[in-house]
């Protein structure tokens, strides 16, 4: 078979073309926007809300300490739903005794990833600070700090 100019400038015109006809596609990636509370006390048990974009069928956290487990919250069983489901952005959070006080890594795994860090503080004190346990002060010494700084 021959090939004519007309005929090449056809075939190389079709490979073109088909070359270009590639599609990509990317799957979202989660994002952890908030967590609350943002932190717990050594040796407690919290319950956590998580919120934030792409995070479908997300049932596990991941600390950067192995002494911080989350586990999720389930809902209870009704006459409709047979067995308990996980409920969306809801976990429980243990902290061992024996983590150090400080600030981790928090990441919600989801279908689509693993998603981006959010800061959780571990401290002796409870999560709102309303019973602290080392530094106390007394609400006259945060008065006398408040109007010195104001003058």
């Amino acid at each position: 078979m021959r090939v004519t100019p007309r005929r090449g400038l056809a075939l190389l015109l079709a490979a073109f073309s088909l070359q270009g006809t590639m599609v990509s596609a990317q799957l979202p990636t989660p994002q952890l926007t908030s967590i609350y509370p943002p932190g717990a006390k050594q040796g407690a048990a919290v319950d956590l809300a998580v919120a934030g974009a792409d995070l479908d069928d997300g049932d596990r956290l991941l600390f950067s300490h192995p002494g911080i487990v989350a586990t999720p919250k389930l809902s209870d069983p009704s006459e409709f739903v047979k067995g308990q489901k996980p409920v969306p952005g809801a976990f429980r959070v243990q902290v061992a005794p024996e983590v150090p006080a400080g600030i981790y890594e928090v990441r919600a795994i989801s279908r689509f990833g693993v998603s981006n860090p959010r800061a959780f503080v571990i401290g002796s004190t409870d999560e709102m600070g309303l019973h602290a346990v080392e530094e106390r002060m007394h609400v006259h010494d945060l008065h006398a700090t408040i109007m010195h700084l104001l003058g």
